[in-house]
């Protein structure tokens, strides 16, 4: 890493005609930079060495002649006068306020793994295990009285805006709110500026920070019957460009979302799922399928004309009786077919379903979802930590750290350790016989 900062810098400084202003031999050269950076501040670590930090770890900042226990114990400030200053303010209504043609708050959130526009979280295909999918969350009695339903793809609608995303039951919503994560930009959703088509620019004059967290919106159902799903597993050589491919097709839906796929093989996956009024276009389904490496003669394909479906299946291998699908595109009205992508997620035989892959409905017995994925650094999942938790008896603290013992989840970036002590309340010790 840090060979490729001081390259990338010197090429800089050289298309400049200007001598290299980043001149290191190590890691060691570029954090003696940084250390020399903060004298003075609040964060200053000029007692601080690279040796302290090889051998003892990570040492609590500031660090001049030791390591400090905690800042402004002192009661005083990084201020000239050493004294804290705040900004009091009168109570500011929102900009905005809910009505009866746009009754819900909606707020913009983060979502544990991912980080602000996902220019770089969001290209690293595990960081989706734990939430994956664009959706906005509503309580369940607001949608209720409105005859809406978990997975339904609904409008969502501002007054500068609107983006359609399928709907998520969640009782932790209030009544009359709204939630939808802030990183779904439009390459990654088929809206034109993405959840910030429906936002505001109003600021504090002070902070100037964005107000985010309430915009009124209208939610109502979107009549969107016809479904397209298309996904494919690539070499990593292969992911950006399948990427591109998929995402410049988004705009030409109703509804369009295009997401990486976690994965421990080594392959990249794509999964891309789209929505629309009619029947999409012949022509626009074989872009589709040319995009997914799917125009092969010897891909398998099942075709009902007069039902509109579509299903066109390339398996991974020679092995017909080994091998699972390496891509897929189905066409049709609602969930037909829509089995399949959990099919090719999970990497299973297409074999096991037999006549289905190519026949209308679904096997009588479906490939079981995945359990949620709660801690990403180990990849430990709710069935699992579930399980073991019937094993831990004592106290809940006694009960977490067996756990961790165990399984290790919330010992590493500790993101999922809120998650962990949920599941340590709900789940009851197994009782012996």
């Amino acid at each position: 890493d840090w060979r490729i900062v001081r390259d990338i810098g010197a090429l800089i400084d050289a298309g400049l005609g200007r001598a290299p202003r980043i001149v290191a031999h190590g890691p060691e050269d570029l954090w003696n930079e940084h250390r020399a950076a903060t004298r003075g501040r609040d964060l200053d670590i000029t007692g601080l060495s690279w040796v302290t930090l090889e051998t003892e770890g990570p040492q609590q900042w500031p660090f001049v002649s030791g390591p400090t226990a905690r800042l402004y114990t002192d009661g005083r400030f990084a201020t000239t006068n050493g004294r804290a200053r705040f900004i009091t303010k009168a109570y500011q209504p929102t900009a905005e306020v809910a009505s009866p043609r746009r009754p819900f708050a909606l707020t913009t959130g983060r979502m544990r793994d991912q980080w602000h526009g996902m220019s770089r979280s969001g290209s690293v295909p595990n960081l989706f295990a734990h939430e994956g999918r664009p959706l906005v969350r509503l309580h369940p009695s607001d949608a209720a009285r409105r005859k809406l339903a978990e997975g339904e793809l609904v409008h969502v609608r501002s007054r500068r805006g609107e983006v359609v995303l399928p709907l998520r039951l969640d009782e932790n919503v209030p009544l009359a709110g709204a939630d939808i994560a802030m990183h779904w930009g439009d390459e990654f959703i088929g809206a034109q500026l993405g959840v910030n088509a429906l936002t505001q620019g109003a600021f504090c004059p002070d902070s100037k920070q964005p107000e985010l967290k309430f915009s009124a919106v209208a939610i109502e159902s979107a009549n969107l019957p016809w479904r397209l799903s298309g996904c494919a597993w690539v070499e990593p050589g292969q992911g950006a460009a399948l990427r591109e491919k998929l995402r410049t097709l988004m705009p030409r839906f109703g509804y369009a979302q295009c997401l990486p796929e976690p994965t421990r093989t080594g392959l990249v996956g794509w999964a891309f799922e789209a929505a629309c009024a009619e029947a999409p276009a012949p022509e626009l389904v074989g872009e589709l399928a040319a995009a997914l490496g799917l125009s092969d003669p010897h891909v398998l394909r099942y075709a009902d004309a007069q039902r509109g479906r579509l299903r066109l299946l390339k398996l991974d291998g020679d092995d017909l009786q080994a091998a699972p699908l390496q891509a897929l595109l189905r066409v049709g009205q609602h969930e037909e077919g829509a089995w399949l992508v959990d099919l090719w997620r999970e990497r299973t035989a297409a074999s096991t379903v037999g006549r289905w892959l190519l026949s209308p409905g679904a096997p009588p017995t479906n490939t079981a979802a995945a359990s949620p994925q709660v801690c990403n650094c180990f990849d430990v999942r709710e069935d699992v930590i579930r399980l073991t938790l019937q094993r831990c008896g004592g106290t809940p603290a006694e009960r977490l750290a067996q756990l961790q013992g165990e399984q290790r989840c919330g010992t590493q970036c500790g993101s999922c350790l809120p998650a962990l002590r949920r599941l340590v309340a709900t789940t009851p010790e197994e009782v012996p016989a």
